[in-house]
């Protein structure tokens, strides 16, 4: 008797939105080498186009508070104002020590970003 073939389970989409070239590509490749699929964005108004065209809706949100164009705090209010994007927990990256977690924040990642402590927070939300 042969073992039933565990079904196949896609790889958790994580939506990473940082202004930075180095920053954006440090995270990303940090994820994908971590087994997860990476969607990246300049800014919230590339994010929100790329949320718009994408039949893959992220898991997760990684988010840079101070970008041109459209900053972290109109991204989510945009999410929030969308029921099949308010569920999806976002977690910002700041450079502020301030420990409080804004409303509707799942998670505040400081820079510079602790690779370990990112990877943690990941699989928590993502698995």
């Amino acid at each position: 008797m042969s073992a039933a073939a565990a079904p196949i389970r896609a790889a958790p989409v994580i939506l990473v939105v940082e202004d930075d070239h180095d920053s954006r590509v440090m995270l990303r490749s940090v994820l994908e080498d971590a087994g997860y699929v990476v969607q990246s964005a300049a800014n919230g108004r590339v994010a929100l186009e790329l949320l718009a065209s994408s039949e893959t809706k992220p898991q997760l949100v990684i988010v840079d508070l101070n970008m041109p164009v459209m900053d972290g705090w109109q991204l989510m209010s945009h999410l929030r104002q969308h029921a099949e994007l308010a569920l999806i927990p976002v977690g910002i990256q700041s450079a502020d020590e301030d420990s409080t977690l804004p409303d509707g924040v799942s998670f505040v990642l400081h820079k510079p970003i602790d690779v370990a402590a990112l990877l943690a927070i990941v699989k928590h939300h993502c698995g």
